[in-house]
């Protein structure tokens, strides 16, 4: 079918050498100082428009399923975009990136894919690992920071550093907990636990770090942080925004792991970030 077809057009670009380890970059618009570092982003990554070829001087073309997945991802954004919400802000949109995590661990660390301003509105995840079963790893695991006093659940609240310490707190418990010798100093309150949503989707836990008093008048109640794995399914789409509102980041992929991803910017941004 389509999603094993462009997942095999990945491979093959990936094994022909157009897709290279992925660099961390710096300046607002992501293209200043470019460097590797496997532990914080392990993946292999490529940025297309579809019109490529394989030999790059008008030889075989190197994607058949790929423009048409592009045109699918924005037709949707599109058509949301007419609904209003912050799709109707969408401008342009980038070339596709297209992954591969080779496995063995490979991962990438929380973050936020428009930390600064840099444009980026949009993230549009397509996932291409119709085998994928539970223990391949590479799931998207998203931080949902809720309101410090409980209210509106359902909204994304930006995320801020102090209540993040906290989910790092229950990552690095998790790891310890492994260890036998190891004694556990929790820094965060479980506030509720593991809970499958959908197919492929859990809400692992909901914490929250101690709250932090100078004095009465600088108390500073950190915000409940939800935690939810996304198994990244042959077929899936995940759409999200890219600001603070939503960090996240790739658990440790012990199979390979396909994906594409397209961001949308949002006009004004852009422009005044380059």
């Amino acid at each position: 079918d389509a999603t094993r077809e462009l997942r095999d057009e990945i491979r093959r670009a990936h094994d022909a050498g157009h897709l290279t380890p992925g660099v961390l970059a710096g300046g607002k618009a992501g293209d200043a100082t470019q460097y590797t570092m496997r532990d914080v982003r392990g993946d292999h990554v490529g940025w297309f428009d579809g019109s490529e070829t394989s030999d790059g001087d008008g030889g075989d073309p190197l994607w058949r399923r790929l423009p048409d997945a592009m045109k699918r991802a924005d037709t949707l954004v599109h058509e949301l975009g007419q609904l209003g919400g912050d799709a109707r802000h969408v401008a342009s949109r980038s070339k596709a990136m297209c992954t591969v995590y080779p496995g063995a661990g490979a991962r990438y660390v929380r973050h936020v894919d428009n930390p600064d301003r840099n444009g980026r509105l949009l993230t549009a995840l397509l996932y291409l690992n119709p085998e994928w079963q539970e223990g391949d790893g590479g799931e998207l695991r998203v931080f949902r920071c809720l309101r410090a006093d409980g209210a509106d659940a359902a909204a994304f609240s930006d995320c801020d550093g102090r209540s993040l310490a906290a989910a790092d707190g229950f990552g690095v418990a998790v790891t310890r907990a492994r260890d036998e010798t190891s004694e556990t100093s929790a820094s965060y309150v479980s506030l509720s636990g593991a809970k499958d949503v959908a197919e492929g989707v859990r809400d692992v836990v909901t914490l929250r770090g101690p709250d932090e008093t100078s004095d009465e008048a600088h108390h500073v109640a950190k915000k409940p942080v939800r935690l939810t794995d996304v198994a990244p399914l042959g077929g899936r789409l995940v759409l999200f925004k890219s600001d603070a509102r939503v960090p996240h980041e790739v658990l440790a992929a012990a199979k390979k792991r396909f994906a594409v991803t397209l961001w949308y910017f949002h006009g004004e941004e852009v422009a005044g970030a380059r």
